[in-house]
């Protein structure tokens, strides 16, 4: 009876786990890309320096998840994330805004990327 009972706190444990890294992942992802998405609008509107404020917004916000979210996904993954968002960052406040434009869309596409892969799929799991 007790190995039962072990069984099924080690099944919630391993069940409250994965929800935990998925939370720990997607919810900062989720922001950025929100936050990268006004400020692509802002930059259309000829509002760099809000767009500015944004992207310091997103930096500051990825530095402070990116220790917990590297104890989960691969170091070099959360790195490029990190360089993509000063990249971004650089070519707004220089005023280029194409370069800018296309920053921006890699580090999406990055995080997207970065929440595809921590979902529980089968070509994930093999």
């Amino acid at each position: 009876m007790k190995r039962i009972y072990f069984a099924i706190v080690f099944l919630i444990f391993t069940v409250f786990s994965a929800f935990l890294e998925l939370y720990i992942v997607f919810n900062p992802a989720k922001e950025s890309i929100s936050l990268i998405e006004q400020a692509t609008d802002l930059c259309k509107k000829d509002k760099k320096q809000e767009a500015i404020e944004l992207c310091y917004e997103v930096s500051d916000l990825w530095d402070k998840s990116n220790p917990k979210i590297n104890m989960f996904i691969q170091h070099e993954k959360t790195v490029e994330i990190s360089s993509d968002i000063k990249e971004m960052t650089f070519c707004l406040e220089h005023d280029k805004d194409f370069e800018f434009m296309l920053a921006a869309e890699k580090l999406k596409e990055d995080l997207i990327t970065i929440m595809d892969n921590e979902l529980p799929h089968i070509s994930n799991i093999l």
